[in-house]
């Protein structure tokens, strides 16, 4: 008789796998729906779509199908469907409804996705739901880089263009709103003016082909979210838009379900006005056919602090956000964040000042700080506080990878500008190891001339008779201190040493040479050495003038700047 056990039935054998069925049926949606391929689509087929027009309800409408479009695109082909809808037989193809399911003969055959501008009749192009698959079997490759895109705008009333997509604001001032819509033009990315409301939060809206999704670049004390349909739902994934969104390929940034508090008509381009409600996962695919959502990834942001203080009457006030990451897109939000902070502490028109400590947070380095002062007689500008920004994220030679930025902003209500006129020596010639006396002559706004007087030292091992060569501008209009760089720490260096505008830079010019290699200064190298060893450098390097740098702080925003030259004697 064998000892050995009976083998297991077939029920029981089976138990594991229906458990792990349910348990991934518990975590991500199921979608068995019936794919319709495109080559059994035919002009006068009838079918459905599925969108939000109010709340979260899902509701269908009519389409039917006119015809199909062959090599609309570079290898992408495009259904043309008429819709019907109380909604959009008034509205027209909305701007939300990109990705909104299409449903021939009970089976899913691609994603509202395309629109032309004026049209008098709802009539969409429907992206074929296999061109959106393929994009989701893609690897994702990348740890953290996000690739800038941009799809281009197109100027002719009779031009397919997708379907715009709304980005509706919370919390923008007016000016905040207009200055980014400028910014993000190009993307197609139509800024409207929105607000929370409807959505109770807690509450946890389902992830369902038909559902509103957003796509989250700012939130906190402001919001900006992106708002499509969702398409199909495949496990983990998430297909939506039916075209793309920046067209920066693999990316990452905050994915939530959407509200829809109503549908604007408009005789340009009627949108859904919608705000973002439970976070669901992070876009990983930004791609001519579609988006793709993960459920399992959770998109990096950057926490962005903002305190503005009136310098006068001591009013403080503090604004929290986070912010998408990316190379492009970062910058411009960000100045958007700084507009409306500025805007809703202190008055946005007359004289005003602004003073700005940012301190950028990095992976791997140390803390970035710099200071930069803007004076303006209308409204002040974010521009230049972000420009430091936008050359840290655009390194050439490494993707940083940001964790913070902080921002201190003090106003003052006061147009504090000046224009430096001229300089001059108390001595045209000095000895070397001597101090010279600069003067130069400033004229502020609206006010009589003023003196401002600088020590310069002269270096000790200068020749006699030597005519040194000195420039005198504010800090932005003065080169670095070091050369290019040819590393990120190095880029990192050149912020932390820029200048503010409200600092006078003299600069003079010695007669001998540094060589600047690696990050690395070689100073006061003689000419026998240089000769003998530039030939044979690989790297990037450079040559330039040894100086002599003298900052000297003002109280005034200054513009202009003045060359003179010095002479050294016995």
């Amino acid at each position: 008789m064998s000892n050995s056990s009976p083998p297991p039935s077939l029920g029981s054998r089976l138990l594991p796998l229906v458990a792990l069925v349910l348990a991934v049926g518990a975590a991500f949606p199921a979608c068995a729906q019936e794919i319709l391929p495109l080559s059994e689509v035919r002009p006068g087929m009838k079918g459905q779509g599925k969108t939000v027009f109010q709340g979260a309800r899902i509701e269908s409408f009519d389409v039917e199908v006119i015809d199909v479009l062959r090599k609309v695109f570079p290898g992408e082909d495009l259904i043309l469907v008429r819709v019907s809808h109380p909604v959009t037989d008034r509205a027209g193809v909305i701007a939300g409804m990109s990705g909104s399911p299409i449903y021939l003969e009970g089976k899913l055959a691609g994603a509202l996705s395309y629109a032309w501008g004026f049209s008098k009749e709802p009539i969409a192009g429907v992206t074929p739901i296999q061109s959106m698959l393929k994009e989701g079997t893609r690897p994702l490759e990348k740890t953290g880089a996000l690739p800038p895109g941009v799809v281009p705008p197109a100027t002719s009333p009779t031009a397919l263009l997708p379907c715009e997509t709304p980005l509706v604001l919370s919390g923008f001032s007016n000016r905040a709103a207009a200055w980014l819509e400028d910014a993000l033009r190009a993307y197609r990315i139509v800024p409207v003016q929105g607000g929370g409301g409807g959505w109770a939060p807690g509450m946890t809206l389902p992830v369902e082909p038909g559902g509103a999704v957003a796509v989250q670049l700012i939130r906190g004390d402001l919001e900006a979210s992106a708002v499509g349909t969702i398409t199909h739902v495949l496990g983990a994934k998430v297909y939506a838009f039916g075209h793309p969104f920046l067209g920066s390929g693999e990316t990452s940034m905050p994915m939530s379900m959407g509200f829809v508090h109503a549908v604007i008509p408009s005789l340009t381009r009627s949108f859904k006005m919608a705000s973002s409600a439970n976070e669901i996962g992070s876009l990983v695919q930004d791609r001519n056919a579609c988006i793709v959502g993960s459920l399992e990834r959770k998109a990096h942001t950057l926490p962005m602090t903002v305190k503005v203080k009136n310098a006068r009457t001591g009013r403080e006030s503090t604004h929290r956000f986070e912010v998408v990451d990316h190379e492009f897109l970062t910058p411009p939000i960000a100045a958007s964040a700084l507009l409306s902070a500025l805007d809703v502490t202190e008055d946005a028109m007359g004289d005003s000042t602004v003073t700005s400590k940012v301190s950028v947070g990095l992976r791997g380095y140390e803390p970035v700080r710099w200071t930069e002062c803007y004076s303006n007689r209308a409204r002040v500008s974010a521009a230049p506080f972000l420009a430091p920004l936008s050359r840290i994220l655009r390194d050439p030679n490494e993707r940083p990878i940001l964790e913070s930025l902080d921002f201190e902003l003090e106003v003052r209500g006061e147009l504090s500008m000046a224009a430096l006129k001229n300089a001059w020596w108390r001595q045209d010639q000095v000895r070397p190891g001597s101090t010279a006396r600069l003067v130069c002559l400033l004229r502020p706004f609206r006010g009589g001339l003023e003196t401002l007087e600088v020590e310069v030292p002269v270096p000790a091992d200068l020749p006699p008779d030597t005519t040194l060569k000195v420039v005198v501008a504010p800090g932005p209009q003065v080169l670095p201190e070091v050369g290019p760089a040819t590393r990120l720490r190095e880029t990192l260096e050149l912020v932390r040493r820029a200048v503010p505008a409200n600092a006078l830079v003299t600069v003079v010019s010695l007669p001998r040479s540094r060589l600047r290699m690696k990050g690395v200064d070689y100073a006061s190298l003689p000419n026998s050495v240089l000769g003998a060893w530039i030939p044979g450098i690989l790297e990037e390097a450079e040559l330039a003038n040894e100086t002599v740098r003298v900052v000297t702080p003002t109280p005034y925003v200054l513009e202009g700047a003045v060359t003179l030259t010095l002479q050294t004697v016995k």
